[in-house]
Formats: C-alpha cells, structure tokens, sequence
C-alpha cells in the first residue's frame, strides 16, 4: 500500500485528539469516507484479481 496512505491515518488520529469534542463526529465521518473513497478508486490496490471465475 501507499505509504501515503498510512501518513494520512497516522496524522488523522493525532489530530483527532485535539480536536473539539463538538467536531469529533463530523470529523470521524469525513476520515471514514474519505478512506472509502480512497480505496473505491484504487480497488485493484486493495483486492488484487487473481485467475478469477472463468466460465469459458
């Protein structure tokens, strides 16, 4: 995986620790999907296709 992915993790959770208490939420919400999203685009990164499920 990227390393720049686990930097960003890495410095998400640090900051999440001084963050308000009123914006944790919105801020835990906006990690996850941008995560999803991350990882929506760079699916074959993530779940490598190996041989498959070939019908021919």
């Amino acid at each position: 995986m990227n390393k720049h992915f686990y930097l960003a993790i890495m410095m998400s959770i640090i900051l999440g620790l001084y963050i308000p208490h009123e914006m944790q939420f919105i801020a835990t919400v906006t990690i996850i999907s941008s995560m999803g999203t991350y990882i929506g685009i760079k699916y074959k990164e993530f779940f490598p296709v190996e041989g498959g499920d070939d019908d021919e």
